[in-house]
């Protein structure tokens, strides 16, 4: 083990797997968002849980199909660093949401809005769909209203 990382020996189960999640999950974070914080303790039995849950729900039959209630304009905004999969899930849930569209910022991992190099297009491509998908809801409601 490396010597730097000794000390993380001393952490309990909860603490180590917030730090391999703030190492793996982030391609660069803001300089900001790299001082250390108070946050909540990790959950081991509610991480627990939730997985178990998850693979029941698989299991069952419910997920991913549940997703297929989804009629709003949705959209996967993903980091091509992130540990976890994201063309795979945005494949997987099409099938599912077939009007899921899908964005992809380089140099970024789990958390695009604090990213050094995907925050501000973040943002950006955030802003635009929604003010693309608001107006487009807000004349569809009215014109709904109308035909009352």
């Amino acid at each position: 083990m490396h010597p730097e990382h000794k000390a993380d020996l001393q952490l309990d189960v909860g603490a180590q797997m917030m730090k391999w999640h703030d190492m793996t999950d982030a391609y660069e974070s803001l300089a900001a968002d790299k001082e250390p914080s108070e946050s909540e303790p990790f959950d081991m039995h509610g991480h627990t849980e939730t997985w178990q849950d998850m693979v029941r729900c698989q299991e069952a039959g419910i997920y991913p199909q549940s997703f297929s209630s989804v009629k709003v304009p949705a959209i996967m905004l993903h980091g091509a660093d992130d540990p976890h999969p994201g063309t795979m899930i945005r494949d997987t849930l099409k099938r599912y949401i077939p009007h899921l569209e899908y964005h992809e910022f380089p140099r970024c991992g789990h958390e695009p809005e604090i990213e050094k190099y995907a925050k501000d297009d973040f943002f950006a491509v955030l802003s635009y769909w929604l003010k693309k998908h608001l107006s487009s809801m807000s004349g569809a409601q009215q014109g709904h209203r109308g035909d009352a």
